[in-house]
């Protein structure tokens, strides 16, 4: 099953892998049927601190916006603070202790 190796697609599937696996430990297995929806994004840096934010359902292409209303197609500079200052600043101190899980 072909997934995107991004931050944000493991924040997604985490959950997924947590509650399947917790459902089989309790020996609940019809319970285990949590499905990972194939969200992804990958800032893309174009110059001058802009950076665009492709979200987008890994499987079909689709576009899935978080941002709104914010234009994602538009390099913006707080897309590129929120890559520069904030989503590392979750990643340490939220999703590695399970208290953050994307989107």
């Amino acid at each position: 099953l072909p997934t995107s190796k991004t931050y944000s697609a493991v924040s997604g599937q985490a959950p997924v892998v947590v509650h399947n696996v917790q459902s089989m430990l309790r020996s609940k297995p019809s319970e285990a049927n949590a499905a990972y929806d194939g969200y992804t994004a990958c800032p893309i840096l174009i110059g001058d601190s802009k950076l665009m934010m492709a979200e987008f359902n890994g499987y079909t292409m689709e576009p899935a916006p978080t941002f709104w209303p914010l234009d994602q197609r538009v390099p913006r500079w707080v897309f590129y603070f929120m890559k520069r200052f904030v989503f590392e600043q979750v990643y340490w101190h939220f999703m590695t202790i399970g208290r953050w899980f994307g989107k």
